[in-house]
């Protein structure tokens, strides 16, 4: 019995020694966040939330993306921050340049590495790109299936980043409709779009 409760006793000093290393490294530690969506071509905030040590430290952040399915990373920028001592909570301006060579990539991956009270902090998530100038536009049409012999009807909606109308006079849009096999059963060449719904 009296090994028992040694083997009890030791059991329960060494869940102890445990939990209380454990609380110390929960007690310095880091959030990193980032848009899910990032912004071509300007500033995009990301932020970092320290607590415990707050130490001055370093942090680099990385941002690639691949042309295309099978190809490799391509290191589109990368920017070193450095992290003044008794910061707590970091807003980190980081402008992404628009791709040279890329035009439609759409994701891409953050990498970030760095070091924080001596200790080496690392990470990585994807992300999506958007362009600062990108109108959106919302097509709507009276049915979603149609038959051989139908009407199409349909309206066009052309709206700024900000979600405004177009209001200019010469904005023209080539407006098609196709089959679901691609072939294209009509057309509208230069139509005006900048007054409203077309």
């Amino acid at each position: 019995m009296d090994k028992r409760n040694l083997l009890t006793f030791g059991v329960f000093v060494f869940m102890i020694f445990e939990v209380c290393s454990a609380d110390e490294e929960i007690k310095n530690g880091y959030i990193f966040t980032s848009p899910r969506s990032l912004k071509r071509g300007q500033n995009n905030q990301l932020q970092l939330l320290r607590f415990g040590c707050l130490d001055s430290s370093a942090l680099n952040v990385q941002l690639y993306y691949k042309k295309n399915y099978n190809s490799n990373e391509t290191l589109a920028q990368q920017q070193m921050y450095n992290i003044a001592k008794g910061n707590k909570d970091s807003l980190l301006n980081f402008f992404i340049k628009p791709f040279t060579d890329a035009d439609y990539v759409y994701s891409g991956r953050l990498q970030i590495n760095g070091t924080m009270c001596g200790k080496p902090i690392s990470g990585s998530d994807e992300v999506r790109f958007s362009n600062t100038n990108a109108n959106i536009y919302i097509i709507q049409t009276d049915k979603p299936l149609y038959k051989p012999g139908q009407t199409v009807k349909f309206r066009v909606l052309k709206l700024d980043k900000n979600l405004k109308p177009s209001n200019k006079n010469n904005d023209t849009a080539d407006v098609y409709v196709e089959d679901p096999k691609g072939t294209r059963l009509f057309q509208f060449k230069r139509v005006q779009i900048g007054k409203g719904i077309l």
